[in-house]
């Protein structure tokens, strides 16, 4: 509760809508603890994106692990580029609920932009990332983010691609998963 105390503390009627979801009135997990804090360092720096944050569907009912690590991300991704925190945030697929894909997409986003901020954005942007994240586009991220640690101008190249930025195939990520 000392997350919700701080946030209501800051004068948010913030606070007040955490305490009123069915998830913080019963035991708080360990997932919901540490969706808690990611939501209060967020309502310090951005309370419209903590109060956006709080109104996604897969807030308000309860927090699965995916869920809180989707929680976290954003708020990582915040602290170094806001408005790219706000585009995740929107994204479709984050409105919704929150699958294992979905948190590793946002997982390896983050990563690539803590390192390449441009090559975040621009993997962002792509329409493919836009409307849902598959299995195959999931691991494009992930192999494209190992490429990155040891070859930034490989993966900036692959990104640039017109198989990396149209659509990804198990082909494509199978190329990607042999360099």
């Amino acid at each position: 509760m000392r997350y919700i105390k701080d946030i209501h503390q800051e004068g948010t009627s913030l606070g007040l809508a955490l305490a009123e979801l069915p998830w913080v009135q019963d035991d708080i997990t360990e997932f919901e603890r540490w969706s808690l804090a990611n939501i209060q360092t967020l309502s310090q720096s951005d309370i419209a994106l903590a109060e956006y944050t709080l109104n996604l569907p897969w807030v308000q009912d309860d927090i699965t692990e995916h869920e809180r690590w989707a929680l976290r991300h954003i708020k990582n991704v915040h602290q170094k580029d806001p408005s790219l925190a706000v585009n995740l945030a929107e994204l479709p697929w984050v409105q919704d609920d929150i699958t294992e894909y979905e948190r590793r997409a946002l997982q390896y986003i983050k990563d690539i932009h803590q390192e390449d901020a441009s090559l975040g954005e621009l993997l962002a942007a792509m329409d493919w990332i836009q409307d849902d994240i598959t299995e195959h586009e999931r691991w494009a991220l992930r192999f494209l983010r190992d490429i990155r640690t040891t070859a930034p101008e490989l993966a900036n190249n692959l990104a640039s691609m017109p198989f990396y930025t149209q659509s990804i195939t198990k082909l494509d990520v199978d190329t990607l998963a042999a360099m």
